[in-house]
C-alpha cells in the first residue's frame, strides 16, 4: 500500500466529546447545574466534568453526586432526587 503524504490539509476542529451536551462554556464563577440521575448517571457527567478541566481555557468545574429537592408539581411537597451537581470554581 502507498500513502499520499499532503500539505495544507486543515486540522479538524477539537472535539469536546461529552461536554457539548452540559453547558460548562456557558457558565460563571459559582454558578451549577443539576442532572438527575434519571436523565443521566453521575459518571457520565463526572467524565464529562474531567474533560472540561482539560481543555485548558483557565476554568475549572467540581462535580459531585448530590441529593436535591425538586418541585414537580406547583403546591406539591418537594421530591428528594438523585443526581449529579456541577459547579464553576475557577
Amino acid at each position: 500500500m502507498t500513502l499520499t503524504i499532503e500539505s495544507g490539509v486543515e486540522l479538524p476542529n477539537r472535539r469536546k466529546g461529552r461536554t457539548n451536551m452540559f453547558p460548562f462554556d456557558q457558565m460563571d464563577v459559582g454558578q451549577s447545574f443539576f442532572v438527575p440521575l434519571s436523565v443521566k448517571r453521575p459518571g457520565t457527567v463526572q467524565v464529562a466534568t474531567t474533560r472540561a478541566n482539560q481543555i485548558g481555557d483557565g476554568k475549572k468545574f467540581k462535580c459531585s453526586t448530590v441529593q436535591t429537592k425538586q418541585v414537580t408539581v406547583e403546591g406539591r411537597e418537594p421530591t428528594i432526587v438523585n443526581g449529579a451537581r456541577v459547579w464553576r470554581i475557577e
